[in-house]
């Protein structure tokens, strides 16, 4: 699920806060009943125009907030690779011969899930 299609910020609508779409439910707001304990089943009796799609596209977008920017080289190169839209298979190969083919990058290792691929240093 690609929070951006359900997240949007609208100047002068909630601030031009983060918000589900074509509501003037912040992210913010869902974020804070959640974290004082209220379940998804509350939220959606509560708010009868929220799904759970909207909601777990609220904490898609805390949590790719909180990833760190690009900062490495490596990063910035993965960035720019034109990966692939052929299937899971053929871009986990093309990621993985794409990797190979650098060897520079000894230290490092690779975190490859459904928000992309990233390069973190290993621990020392």
């Amino acid at each position: 699920m690609e929070w951006q299609k359900r997240i949007v910020c609208t100047p002068g609508v909630v601030g031009g806060r983060p918000r589900i779409k074509g509501t003037r439910l912040s992210v913010a707001l869902i974020l804070e009943f959640m974290a004082a304990g209220s379940s998804e089943a509350e939220l959606l009796e509560s708010y009868p125009q929220l799904s759970a799609t909207d909601i777990r596209a609220c904490l898609r977008y805390a949590v790719q907030s909180l990833e760190p920017p690009i900062t490495s080289e490596i990063d910035a190169w993965i960035e720019g690779v034109p990966f692939p839209d052929t299937g899971a298979a053929a871009t986990s190969n093309f990621i993985l011969d794409t990797i190979e083919a650098r060897n520079d990058w000894e230290g490092y290792f690779w975190v490859i899930d459904e928000r992309g691929v990233r390069a973190r240093p290993l621990p020392d």
